[in-house]
């Protein structure tokens, strides 16, 4: 106990000055023969130069290169390309002694050398499958960094089910990119690949720098993964490798879980082994063939395809369409669909009335008959069942009610909102606090005052509520989850400019503050309370819709769908980079932030 006790100090220690991963960084330098270049640390407790001079490298916290920059009167960050990021900290590089020559491999391929490299391999496996010899393609052809060393993957999906990823090590890229893909498409855990099927196959390709560095203590012990990296687990003689593309086809809760699994599926060991592994993290270059001719490369993010952003009419369409197609004949939408294996959770209320609600909003706004008479299929459904269930909590029968009472007045069923207004007013009494659902009720309550003055001082006590909670927590540094009190914004603007302060450079919004972790129900319930006021925010809508656009799922990004599944996901948003579930509600926070900047742009 007591070793154990010093070990977890001595780790905590490690940790605040960040000895291991500067060690581990200094080390990489020497073995590249840059040993004497100037290091700037830039790092909370931890603030020095290694070796005099302008720097050539800066190791500083997660968005940090400018204020690291200004520290050393400069401010040229084009100059500088990130060779390592996690969670914690970055590593940059100056890129000015390359100019004119060509830059190493850690700074990334550039995308006509992308096409190449899949090209090759595509070239590879056409000569390897037909006659079971390896093709080589012209020595003059082959771009000049291809003769660097690397260690890569290969990944193969044969109509969205992988058919072979094999990893190979320090080789020259042209030799190691042949090597894995001849390996890959005869994975002895895989059925081997046919040359028939390799039209239908599409090409990942991974490729490792070689800078690794350990994980913090912290990093380890994380709820969250960064999953654009790749992690190196060894123990003993054993190496487990993770890499982005296994985000694609396993859903971890968290980062222990995602090294157990190492241990146990790649290194082949008991997972009672971690406290003994030693656990490395490395930029991956990943990139993925498109999914129709011409088979241009797609550069990732993780798991995720880099996409062009769309407006937010298109996003909320293809949003739109997938709900369509995801209704039952009865009416019911099922909240949650898996794309990995096709199944659907089968009933949540309170989520179906709200993205039905939201549905027939944008249909209205979009003249869509489609969409609104999807909606009320779906409001029928509803009113059928939700006043007799016995066995609903009054939680999520007043919540049910709430956005079906929305969904009356959207579809002009007067006389049923009414009914549905009565019951709600019933169950107020009954309910605990939740902010989510004390906002809700709140806004309910304001938009039916005109039937009963008295109701708007009992909104404000429900609004009132939900504030003190928020800046108690905001002034304690407690765990706040974001979404939840995301329909504060429209009530103050010291809360409005503390949640744009939030969002993370992609453009989405952490799920917790302070955190790194997002996921897309969450930014998207922020999103939509933003576009009642699109004019003000409008630089935080664009950076949420940017990000929106990679997550939600299209023919390029459901590369490892099965076709069976894909065409039913398309146009709904990936749950979060390690999670690639669907959720309807996702789709419905979307949908009403369109149909608010549609209407506000009408009155303007």
């Amino acid at each position: 106990m007591v070793l154990s006790r010093l070990r977890r100090f001595m780790e905590k220690l490690l940790d605040v000055y960040y000895i291991r991963q500067i060690n581990a960084f200094t080390e990489w330098l020497s073995r590249h023969s840059l040993g004497e270049e100037c290091i700037f640390i830039d790092l909370p407790w931890n603030e020095r130069f290694i070796h005099a001079g302008p720097p050539s490298f800066i190791f500083c916290a997660p968005d940090g290169l400018l204020t690291a920059l200004q520290k050393n009167d400069r401010e040229d960050v084009r100059n500088w390309h990130d060779i390592f990021r996690c969670t914690e900290y970055e590593i940059w590089e100056n890129k000015e002694r390359y100019a004119g020559k060509m830059t190493p491999l850690r700074f990334g391929l550039t995308e006509e050398e992308k096409n190449f490299a899949l090209a090759h391999v595509r070239h590879t496996l056409g000569e390897y499958l037909k006659t079971g010899k390896r093709g080589s393609a012209p020595v003059e052809n082959i771009p000049e960094r291809f003769q660097e060393n690397v260690s890569a993957d290969v990944a193969l999906w044969t109509r969205g089910a992988l058919r072979g990823s094999s990893v190979v090590e320090n080789l020259p890229l042209i030799t190691a990119l042949e090597e894995s893909a001849v390996r890959s498409c005869r994975d002895r855990r895989f059925k081997p690949l046919t040359a028939d099927e390799l039209d239908a196959t599409v090409i990942e390709i991974a490729l490792f720098s070689d800078l690794r560095i350990p994980l913090l203590r912290r990093e380890i012990d994380a709820p969250a993964i960064y999953t654009a990296n790749g992690y190196l687990l060894r123990t003993g003689g054993a190496k487990g490798w993770g890499l982005p593309a296994i985000f694609n086809g396993v859903t971890f809760k968290g980062m222990h879980e995602f090294l157990c699994y190492l241990l146990k599926k790649k290194a082949h060991v008991s997972k009672n082994l971690l406290t003994e592994a030693s656990v490395e993290s490395f930029t991956v270059d990943n990139f993925v063939e498109s999914a129709r001719s011409p088979r241009t490369a797609l550069s990732l993010y993780g798991p995720v395809v880099r996409s062009e952003s769309r407006t937010i009419d298109v996003v909320a369409t293809r949003g739109a369409d997938f709900l369509c197609r995801m209704q039952e004949p009865d009416g019911n939408i099922p909240p949650i669909i898996d794309p990995l294996t096709g199944r659907r959770i089968q009933i949540d209320w309170a989520r179906m009335a709200f993205t039905s609600w939201t549905l027939a909003l944008f249909g209205t706004v979009s003249n869509s008959l489609l969409y609104v008479e999807t909606a009320r299929k779906a409001f029928m459904y509803v009113m059928n069942n939700i006043y007799t269930h016995p066995y609903l909590r009054d939680e999520m029968r007043c919540m049910s009610l709430i956005y079906a009472y929305k969904l009356a007045n959207v579809l002009g069923e007067s006389v049923e909102a009414k009914r549905v207004h009565t019951t709600i007013l019933n169950l107020l009494p009954k309910l605990s606090y939740e902010p989510a659902r004390y906002s809700q009720i709140a806004l309910h309550l304001v938009e039916c005052r005109q039937e009963d003055t008295a109701l708007f001082a009992k909104a404000e006590e429900f609004s009132d509520t939900v504030l003190r909670d928020y800046e108690q927590r905001v002034r304690s540094g407690s765990r706040m989850e974001l979404s939840r009190f995301a329909e504060l914004i429209q009530k103050s603007e010291v809360v409005s400019e503390w949640y744009i302060s939030q969002q993370l450079p992609d453009g989405s919004f952490p799920r917790v503050a302070g955190s790194r972790f997002a996921y897309t129900r969450g930014t998207v319930k922020i999103f939509e309370v933003l576009c009642l006021e699109p004019l003000k925010n409008r630089d935080s809508i664009k950076r949420a819709v940017n990000w929106l656009s990679e997550m939600q799922y299209s023919e390029d990004n459901s590369y490892f769908v099965e076709e069976s599944i894909r065409n039913e996901i398309i146009g709904g948003f990936r749950h979060d980079y390690v999670n690639q579930s669907v959720w309807i509600d996702a789709v419905g926070h979307v949908l009403l932030g369109a149909s608010r900047l549609t209407t506000k742009s009408n009155k303007s």
